[in-house]
C-alpha cells in the first residue's frame, strides 16, 4: 500500500504538458490576412494590372512641328513654283475617348504644311486613326478614315509604337500612298539623353494620282493650242523618313521626314516638282516629347516592378511577423 494510500491524501495531478500548436490571435489574425494579400498583389500587380494599365492613352492632346528649309513647292495659286522656301509642318493628334474602347484607341489628326513667310498653305489633311491599344495595329474601325474617305484602307503601325518595341522591321503606314512600308531597324542612338532605337522607311516613287490638265508650259514641254495646251501629268511621291522611338515607352522621340512630290507629263515626258523639302523636328518639340517619355517610363517601372516588388515584400514581412511572433511567446511560455 503506498503513502497516499494509507494517508488518504490523493497526490496532486501531473502537470498538463505545454501546448506547442500555433495560436493566432485576431490581431495576429488580421495581420496574416494582410500580409497574405498583399504578397499575392505583387505577382497580379506585374501580370495582370499593369498591361491593362499600361496602353495607349485615349486622351491624348499633342502638337508636333516640323520645318524644312530651302525648300520647294508648287504654288497652286499663282501658279508658280517656289524655291528656297522654309516650309512649316504642324500636326496635332485629338484622342477620342468616345469612339474608343478599352482594346482600341481612336486618334484624329490635323496637319498643315505651310509657307509662313509668304502665306502660303501647301497641303492640308485629315486622318482618323483606330488602332490597338497595345500593338500599335491599325484598323478600319470606329470611322477610321484619311481625308474624310473611310474606304482607305489602314494597316501596320501609325503614330503610336507598341511599348517595349523591339530591334525588328514594323510595317508603317505612310499616308502620302495609303499602304504601309517597312520600317527597319537601323541602330541605337541617344536623343535628349533618352537611348534610342532608330528606325528607318523608304518609300520609292510610286504614282498616287492623275492631273487631268496640266498646262504644258509648266511641265517645260512647249506650248499647245486649244486641246494641246494642257495634258495629263501622274503625280508620284517619294519619301525616307527616320524615326528615333523610346523602347521603353513607344515615344518617338526625333522624325526626320524627307519629301518630294513630282509630275510626269505623257509617256514621262515633261516633269513639275510640287514639292520637295527636308523636314526636321524642332528642338523644343524633341525636348518635350523625351521629357513625356520620361515620365512615361517612370509610371512603366512603377507599375512593372517598384509596386510589384514593394506589396510582394511587405506582404512576406507581414506574413512572418504574424507567424513567428505567437510561437516565440509560446516557446517562452514554455520554458
Amino acid at each position: 500500500m503506498s503513502a497516499s494510500e494509507q494517508t488518504g491524501v490523493l497526490p496532486p495531478p501531473p502537470a498538463p504538458a505545454p501546448d506547442r500548436r500555433l495560436r493566432v490571435g485576431p490581431g495576429r489574425g488580421a495581420l496574416l490576412a494582410a500580409g497574405v494579400c498583399l504578397t499575392a498583389l505583387g505577382p497580379l500587380t506585374r501580370f495582370y494590372i499593369a498591361p491593362q494599365l499600361i496602353v495607349a492613352p485615349t486622351d491624348i492632346y499633342q502638337t508636333t512641328t516640323l520645318v524644312a528649309a530651302g525648300a520647294t513647292y508648287f504654288d497652286q495659286g499663282a501658279l508658280k513654283t517656289v524655291r528656297g522656301a522654309t516650309l512649316t509642318y504642324t500636326g496635332t493628334v485629338r484622342g477620342a475617348p468616345g469612339s474608343s474602347t478599352g482594346d482600341t484607341a481612336v486618334w484624329d489628326s490635323f496637319s498643315a504644311l505651310e509657307d509662313l513667310d509668304r502665306g502660303t498653305r501647301v497641303t492640308l489633311s485629315t486622318q482618323r486613326f483606330a488602332f490597338d491599344r497595345r500593338t500599335g495595329r491599325l484598323s478600319t474601325c470606329c470611322g477610321a478614315a484619311l481625308d474624310g474617305d473611310t474606304r482607305v484602307r489602314q494597316e501596320g503601325l501609325g503614330l503610336f509604337w507598341p511599348i517595349g518595341v523591339d530591334r525588328a522591321d514594323y510595317p508603317l503606314y505612310d499616308s502620302g500612298t495609303r499602304r504601309a512600308w517597312p520600317a527597319r531597324y537601323a541602330g541605337q542612338d541617344t536623343v535628349e539623353g533618352i537611348r534610342t532605337y532608330r528606325f528607318v522607311q523608304h518609300v520609292p516613287p510610286t504614282k498616287v494620282g492623275t492631273v487631268p490638265a496640266m498646262p504644258r508650259s509648266l511641265l517645260g514641254l512647249p506650248a499647245g493650242h486649244g486641246e494641246d495646251a494642257a495634258v495629263p501629268a501622274d503625280r508620284y511621291y517619294a519619301a525616307d523618313v527616320t524615326i528615333w522611338v523610346d523602347p521603353r515607352t513607344g515615344v518617338t522621340v526625333d522624325r526626320h521626314q524627307k519629301v518630294s512630290t513630282v509630275l510626269h507629263g505623257p509617256g514621262g515626258r515633261g516633269t513639275l516638282v510640287a514639292a520637295d523639302m527636308d523636314l526636321r523636328m524642332t528642338p523644343k518639340v524633341r525636348a518635350d516629347l523625351a521629357d513625356k517619355s520620361r515620365d512615361s517610363a517612370l509610371t512603366i517601372t512603377l507599375l512593372r516592378t517598384v509596386l510589384p516588388l514593394a506589396a510582394s515584400g511587405v506582404g512576406l514581412l507581414l506574413t512572418a511577423a504574424a507567424l513567428l511572433r505567437p510561437r516565440r511567446r509560446a516557446q517562452q511560455q514554455a520554458r
